[in-house]
């Protein structure tokens, strides 16, 4: 105990011994003077004496002692201690006009093991140097930026005028101009993200979600979204499953998903999403969720996450469509998908008809794809089968696809004219481009099945939802 108090009386002798340190030291000394030693020696026998008598549990926890003095004696004594050690290492301290400059020790661990932090084309080689001042305003910058995060608030907002602090499930309601900074709660507070925001707002344009498969059963809620963060909650909950608000910054080994494309397009699209949703950075975004809706709808088909009249895949493509609406507009998304009631007086009419376009064939392709796994025998459907016809990059591939599921089923397959009608004008059609119309494919094969629909006889014949053997 007697060699601690003697640190504060004689520092030069018990801790500040190295040159760069006691230069340190003496700068501070000659801002604050020379500590009281009087009253450190008073402090020490007051604490010898009575320490061991004080009426305390005898445990583990830490016991703090303060004594009565003014608080401006408390910074001094502080800052001499701060200042002195609040630099990486006295190694890198150097001395300009007076004035001492070193390497900060928040968020830099400049050392002999970390090489290529250096500036090595530089005279003095380390990344930056900061005087005393900046380095303990920097310090109480870090202590505060700790302390949000501690409490949960790690996406911080902040102006001349305001500090907003949010948690993931939170963003700001007002529009805000300023910078933004991303913190995590580490060993000390660790900045994962900094930017200048420019105009962020979580007002959105009016997104629809639509129902375009017409699906009776769903989770997903077919309404307006206003907000970003409302659609923030539909993405992570739809398409990422809850995964995306926890991962945003987790190295990827440390991620534990077991769905390999669930965890690859997390992956490729946390950046983008992050970017929007906190930011209001919309470059590329569409081009990212679009990639990831049809690679997740998809493998939604291949697990046989569908069912009678709901589903998974149904619920990604109609939410996928809704942003295709939203981001490139009305004329190209109905261009997408093609005239259901056309197609199914087709399939019901006596002659078999022509497909009118690429759109109408892609979905009469994706019905057939559907209707043909449906006659398997197995007691669950594989949806894998219809792989190499959902990813086909030509016309020929999905033709050669379509070909073998109905040799492999021709055994079941039951002669009528619904599928005769669809069968004949899919070989009959020559398509008109040579890219593959992968919305209007997604489309056929997750609508209701035409081949399979029952007819209403209470409104006079008319054709209405099926049985949808397919799931």
């Amino acid at each position: 105990m007697t060699s601690y108090y003697e640190v504060f009386k004689e520092p030069y002798k018990k801790k500040y011994t190295r040159p760069q340190l006691r230069k340190a030291y003496e700068a501070i000394e000659q801002k604050y003077g020379k500590s009281d030693v009087d009253k450190i020696e008073k402090i020490e026998s007051w604490v010898k004496e009575n320490l061991f008598h004080l009426d305390i549990e005898r445990d583990s926890t830490y016991l703090k002692l303060f004594f009565y003095y003014d608080l401006e004696e408390y910074r001094k004594e502080s800052e001499k201690y701060i200042l002195t050690n609040i630099y990486n290492s006295a190694d890198y301290n150097v001395v300009i006009d007076q004035t001492i400059y070193g390497v900060p020790n928040n968020n830099m661990g400049l050392n002999a093991k970390k090489p290529f932090l250096e500036q090595k084309t530089r005279k003095n080689s380390v990344p930056i140097l900061l005087s005393q001042e900046e380095v303990l305003l920097q310090k109480k910058f870090f202590d505060y930026l700790n302390n949000m995060a501690a409490k949960g608030r790690i996406n911080l907002y902040f102006n001349k005028d305001e500090i907003l602090g949010f948690d993931d499930q939170e963003n700001p309601d007002s529009e805000f101009c300023g910078y933004f900074i991303r913190v995590e709660k580490g060993m000390e507070p660790e900045i994962h993200d900094f930017d200048i925001i420019t105009s962020y707002s979580n007002q959105i344009r009016p997104l629809k979600i639509k129902n375009v498969l017409k699906i009776k059963a769903s989770d997903l809620e077919y309404r307006t979204v206003y907000t970003l963060s409302t659609l923030k909650r539909i993405i992570d909950t739809l398409l990422f499953r809850k995964y995306l608000s926890k991962n945003y910054f987790r190295a990827a080994s440390k991620i534990r998903i077991y769905d390999e494309t669930l965890k690859k397009n997390l992956l490729l699209a946390r950046k983008s999403m992050f970017d929007w949703f906190y930011k209001g950075i919309d470059d590329n975004v569409w081009e990212v969720l679009k990639r990831s809706c049809l690679d997740l709808t998809k493998d939604s088909i291949y697990r046989g996450e569908l069912w009678k009249d709901g589903g998974r895949a149904r619920e990604l493509f109609n939410f996928y469509i809704s942003l295709k609406y939203y981001f490139e507009g009305r004329e190209l998304m109905d261009n997408s998908l093609v005239d259901v009631e056309k197609l199914r007086e087709k399939v019901n009419q006596e002659i078999t008809g022509r497909i009118e376009s690429d759109e109408e064939y892609y979905f009469a392709v994706g019905q057939l794809t559907n209707y043909f796994l449906t006659l398997s025998k197995a007691k669950v459907k594989n949806h894998f089968l219809s792989k190499p016809i959902l990813t086909a990059k030509s016309n020929e591939k999905i033709k050669s696809e379509l070909k073998k599921l109905y040799v492999k089923y021709m055994y079941d397959i039951k002669i009528g004219r619904r599928f005769q009608n669809l069968y004949g004008m899919v070989c009959l059609y020559n398509i008109q481009r040579q890219a593959v119309n992968e919305d209007a494919l997604l489309a056929g094969f997750l609508h209701s099945s035409l081949i399979y629909e029952v007819k209403d006889t209470d409104n006079g014949g008319t054709a209405i939802d099926t049985e949808n053997k397919a799931n």
